[in-house]
């Protein structure tokens, strides 16, 4: 069945497991309140996929600093790798330069990203470094308007075209919207929570969201 094909989620299964498992060619929207951990779950299965299965990464870089990104994976590393989870200073050296130079590829922009340049990054990566993963974090860092529901649709038609294309799995943290009701922040995120247009959720193959 399709919904056993893939790589598990952070490596989660039996038990503990949540159903989600990465596929070549499909996108998933990774949304949820403000807080709730979207990019950090991210860098811990991008740790996962580079320390566990040898694979590439790639991050377009929008919300948080690479060198902060670097350490959350190195240290989730470490924690798999390591009985104790603590490295040495050699061996952090060593593996700090093995991530950056070989394993995660990050695209690194302040400001609103030009979304034609997020594209760009994600062919380079994929065709010239071997990336299977790519990581945008997040929407609300590019320069798409997300509320022009034609806009938002030609983003998500051309991410859907750009992972055909190249193969890859695409993550992309989108916010959730925020409501009057304090209490509703206690709630799991529903579908129609992602903020911006129906059009974002809608062409995703996959929605994870967390509270």
């Amino acid at each position: 069945k399709r919904e056993d094909q893939g790589i598990p989620f952070c490596g989660w299964e039996g038990n503990s497991s949540i159903s989600f498992r990465e596929r070549p060619k499909e996108i998933t929207l990774v949304s949820g309140w403000p807080g709730s951990g979207k990019s950090s779950i991210l860098y811990q299965h991008a740790a996962y996929l580079i320390g566990e299965l040898g694979r590439k990464v790639a991050i377009a870089s929008l919300e948080e600093d690479p060198e902060v990104i670097i350490r959350i994976i190195l240290e989730c590393i470490s924690a798999m790798q390591f009985e104790d989870g603590v490295m040495t200073k050699d061996e952090f050296d060593e593996m700090y330069t093995w991530l950056f130079e070989e394993r995660l590829y990050i695209y690194n922009h302040r400001g609103l990203a030009p979304t034609k340049e997020v594209f760009e990054f994600i062919e380079y990566a994929v065709h010239r470094h071997g990336c299977q993963t790519v990581i945008i974090d997040s929407l609300m860092k590019t320069d798409l308007d997300i509320e022009d529901n034609a806009k938002a649709n030609a983003f998500m038609e051309a991410s859907a075209l750009c992972v055909n294309n190249t193969g890859c799995h695409l993550y992309i943290v989108a916010h959730s919207n925020k409501s009057g009701d304090e209490n509703s922040l206690s709630d799991i995120p529903r579908m129609n929570s992602v903020k911006g247009s129906a059009s974002i959720p809608g062409i995703a193959f996959n929605i994870v969201t967390g509270k």
